[in-house]
Parts: structure tokens; sequence; C-alpha cells
């Protein structure tokens, strides 16, 4: 398995730690636009009459949930661990996904390697949401991380923390260094 923790998982603590963190930073900047436009492309591929309802959140600036939920004529459900972008639902996702109900889409963009643990919260996303669009970094090694990374795998190790929670990804598309994943 190559799966590490990366050289910052002791800059955060606890769980208070991260969520200062996060509240000091915007990350709207932290930008790949091949990235965006392939994950919204796949976002919008899954079947159209199973998606009602679309839910993010670690929306970050909201750019790929929202144009994926307008493909499905619905309003997304945002949120976020920090502030600045004026959600309502603030804070871990173990604090607003249970608040939340299910989901028929859930995205996870470029979260899961920012997670303390990644398991738990990939397996309280497999409780709320029927599909699940997840876009994450693969191949970096714990010493070229940036940006808040906790964590490096490779495709395998995410696909197996996948089924470890219950989804079963069915789609991989390899976009830059980004891997995103349909799964049921």
């Amino acid at each position: 398995m190559t799966r590490h923790a990366s050289h910052r998982t002791g800059e955060y603590g606890d769980d208070e730690g991260l969520r200062d963190y996060y509240q000091k930073n915007d990350w709207s900047s932290f930008v790949q636009s091949d990235r965006d436009e392939a994950t919204i492309r796949i976002g919008k591929t899954f079947p159209e009459d199973e998606v009602k309802t679309v839910g993010d959140l670690s929306a970050g600036g909201a750019r790929i949930t929202p144009e994926i939920a307008e493909y499905y004529h619905c309003n997304p459900v945002l949120g976020d661990l920090g502030r600045h972008y004026g959600y309502r639902h603030v804070g871990l996702l173990q604090e607003t996904l249970p608040l939340l109900g299910e989901f028929d889409l859930y995205v996870c963009s470029e979260t899961l390697e920012h997670l303390r643990d990644p398991d738990a919260d990939l397996a309280l996303i497999r409780e709320h949401c029927k599909y699940l669009l997840l876009t994450t970094p693969v191949d970096e090694t714990p010493e070229m991380v940036s940006h808040g990374h906790l964590w490096t795998w490779e495709r395998e190790d995410v696909e197996k923390m996948l089924a470890d929670a219950g989804f079963e990804p069915f789609e991989f598309e390899h976009v830059s260094v980004f891997g995103i994943w349909k799964c049921r």
C-alpha cells in the first residue's frame, strides 16, 4: 500500500487545529481548471432520472457542485469547514452531514486528502448518498504535497478506501495529477 501521511499531518494537532487552519485560509484561489472541467463533465453523466438532490459539504468556492446541480435542475446543498463562503452549513463532516439526510449525488472534490480520518469520513458519506463523485490527487509523494494535504496515495489506495466504505467505483478518469471516480 502506498498511502502515506504527509509532512503536514503534525501541523494540525486535532480537529480544532484543523478547523482553525481552514478558517484562516481562503482556498478558492487553488483552482485546477482541467480538473474542474473534467469533474463537471463527469458529474453530468449520472442517470438523470436518479439525481434529484446534490450535496457538497466541502464546497470551497463552489464552482463544480453548482454547475452539476444546475444540470440536474436542483439546488445544491453546500457547506464547508471554513466560514469564508457564507454557507449555512459550516463545520466538520461529522457535525454537518448527519443533519442533512441523504443525497442522490454527493460531490467530494479535493477533500479526502485534507481529512484527518478519510476512512471514517468516506463511511459517513456512504451512509448519506446514493452516488459519489470523488476527486483527489494521486501519485503525490509525502514530501511534495502542499495546500494542507494530510495524505498522499495512489489510485489503488483510493479504490480500497472506497470499497472499504461500501462504495463501488464504476468509472475512473485521470486528469493531470488528479483521479476522478464515479461511485455507487
